[in-house]
C-alpha cells in the first residue's frame, strides 16, 4: 500500500513510488505512464473533495495487468463523482474524470467499509 497525508505536497512521492513498482514489476512504460497519469488525476480528487487526512492506495498486477485502488474516493451519495462530461462539454476544472478514463481500461467505483467508496482503475500492460 502506498500512503501519505492527503495534501497536494504528496501526490508527486506518492507517483514516484507507483512508477518505481510498475517499472521494476516489467509493466510497460506506456502502461506506467497512463496509470501514473490517473493516479494523480484521482489523488488530486481525493485532496480536493475527500474528507480523509490519507491519501491510500494499493496496486496489483494479475496477469499482465496492474489494479490500482484508491481508498476513500467519494461517499456513495457523490456516486455520480465518476461520471464525465463529454468532451466537448468539459471545461477547466473538470477534466480530471476524462483524463482517468482515457487513461485506463477501466475504471469504477466499489464499496469500502463505513459507507465510502474506492476508486479502482485497471489497465494492461
Amino acid at each position: 500500500m502506498l500512503a501519505g497525508p492527503a495534501e497536494a505536497r504528496t501526490l508527486g512521492g506518492l507517483r514516484r513510488q507507483l512508477d518505481r513498482f510498475l517499472r521494476e514489476a516489467g509493466f510497460s512504460a506506456e502502461g506506467t505512464t497512463a496509470l501514473a497519469l490517473a493516479f494523480q488525476e484521482a489523488g488530486a480528487n481525493v485532496i480536493r473533495h475527500g474528507r480523509g487526512e490519507t491519501l491510500r492506495v494499493t496496486v496489483e498486477l494479475e496477469g499482465g495487468e496492474a489494479v490500482l485502488r484508491v481508498h476513500d474516493y467519494c461517499g456513495e451519495k457523490n456516486a455520480a463523482c465518476l461520471s464525465a462530461e463529454p468532451p466537448a462539454q468539459l471545461r477547466p476544472g473538470g477534466l480530471g474524470m476524462h483524463l482517468i478514463r482515457s487513461s485506463t481500461d477501466d475504471a469504477r467505483l466499489e464499496p469500502e467499509e463505513g459507507g465510502r467508496l474506492a476508486l479502482v482503475l485497471r489497465k494492461r500492460s
